[in-house]
């Protein structure tokens, strides 16, 4: 094992075969025939995302790391490791983000837009603010969504 940096102020070790980028070696200079199939999916990502999606699952195989580093690219790692945290299951945490909904300010927001989607704009069906908080805690309390709040949003994922 080699060190490879810090994630969270804490020291990320990593098999020695990933720092490769640090020496400047192309992903298309490696030969796919020296390596293994979880060695070839580490040069997917750089060293940072490598770091710390190893920092959220220690002691997955590297192509758990890989597909963890390639969410948190899209996504950030403090979003997907309150995922993981919550369901225990790193396949459980990933494939949540098939039904994410979003980042919002609040689940009124993401409430405000559904509710437009669903009703339209007709002036019948126009909420109110007060309704518009009951309609996001019925959502919440119905398991049709669940929500993780970082950092001041509001990430809404649904249930399906």
């Amino acid at each position: 094992m080699m060190m490879l940096g810090l994630v969270n102020n804490q020291p990320v070790e990593t098999p020695g075969w990933v720092p490769a980028f640090g020496r400047g070696v192309r992903r298309q200079e490696i030969d796919a025939g020296d390596q293994s199939p979880d060695q070839r999916l580490a040069f997917e990502c750089s060293p940072e995302l490598w770091a710390e999606a190893l920092a959220l699952v220690p002691d997955a195989p590297a192509e758990t790391i890989a597909r963890v580093a390639d969410v948190v690219s899209l996504r950030g790692a403090e979003l997907v490791g309150a995922l993981i945290e919550r369901f225990d299951d790193v396949d459980a945490a990933l494939a949540c983000f098939d039904d994410y909904a979003g980042a919002f300010d609040c689940i009124e927001d993401f409430a405000e837009e559904v509710a437009a989607e669903r009703f339209g704009t007709h002036p019948d069906m126009v909420l109110a603010p007060l309704e518009l908080a009951g309609f996001a805690q019925n959502l919440i309390e119905t398991g049709s969504v669940f929500i993780i709040v970082l950092a001041g949003d509001c990430h809404v994922f649904w249930r399906v």
